[in-house]
């Protein structure tokens, strides 16, 4: 089971004179299921180096693959697994 993360540009936009909008989307799949598919933006500036903004939208997408995970984590959770069967188990029906 391969994990992948494939980026794709989808939009810059104007936000005001000078300034741009960048917008790139993060798809994150395991083999073909697509775990989960976001976009994700960060502003740039006339005159500012492009790989700035590349910089700030990887720590993004890199902290909702991590975040992705650990909740997995949590999700496969024994502890997880027993507080559902304890209030399957207490529930009157």
């Amino acid at each position: 089971m391969a994990r992948t993360a494939m980026v794709t540009k989808q939009s810059v936009t104007v936000g005001q004179p000078g300034l741009f909008v960048i917008t790139l989307r993060l798809v994150y799949s395991e083999d073909s299921a697509v775990l989960f598919d976001r976009d994700f933006q960060e502003n740039h500036w006339t005159g500012r180096p492009p790989s700035e903004a590349a910089g700030k939208v990887q720590k993004k997408m890199q902290q909702a693959i991590d975040d992705y995970k650990a909740s997995e984590q949590v999700f496969a959770s024994a502890v997880l697994s027993d507080a559902v069967t304890a209030i399957q188990n207490g529930l009157v029906v």
